[in-house]
């Protein structure tokens, strides 16, 4: 695989809004974006307990290692809320992947209370600080890529 961005964070944190925005400025360097929203629905997983959010992690986690890329500079971008560390440590001994931790002032009701952040090795994105286009551009120079140019 050439590499995965996990952008990742509590819900309401920014994470699809931003993948989005990082798409559109990767333009043909991004292969896909893998939403977890997306696959709840899709899969009809509408358990948030710690075993239906596992299960969601399993499937998202799968269907991004199945993108086996020659090319380096393309790029399979997450947007999950991804609380556990053990499965994103287990999941980066396999793959290729670039986290990014996205944290916000904005409260909700489906905070995740024992939701586990990454240690090291990661970019830690205060949302409701930094604009959309500042994000984006920190996640593009943390996993090395540039923005397409014009077609």
């Amino acid at each position: 695989i050439s590499f995965i961005d996990e952008i990742m964070g509590q819900p309401n944190s920014g994470k699809s809004t931003l993948s989005l925005h990082v798409e559109a400025l990767l333009g043909s360097n991004c292969v896909a974006v893998i939403d977890g929203d997306d696959i709840r629905k899709g899969t009809n997983n509408l358990d948030y307990t710690e075993e239906g959010r596992k299960k969601n992690i399993y499937l998202i986690q799968d269907f991004a290692a199945q993108f086996d890329l020659p090319n380096p500079f393309k790029a399979v971008i997450v947007a999950a809320v991804s609380p556990y560390r053990d499965m994103r440590e287990e999941f980066k001994k396999k793959n290729f992947v670039k986290e990014v931790y996205l944290f916000s002032n904005r409260k909700n009701s489906n905070q995740v209370e024992n939701f586990e952040p990454p240690l090291k090795n990661a970019l830690f994105l205060d949302t409701s600080r930094y604009g959309i286009d500042l994000c984006a551009k920190r996640i593009l120079h943390f996993s090395g890529l540039s923005p397409a140019g014009p077609s």
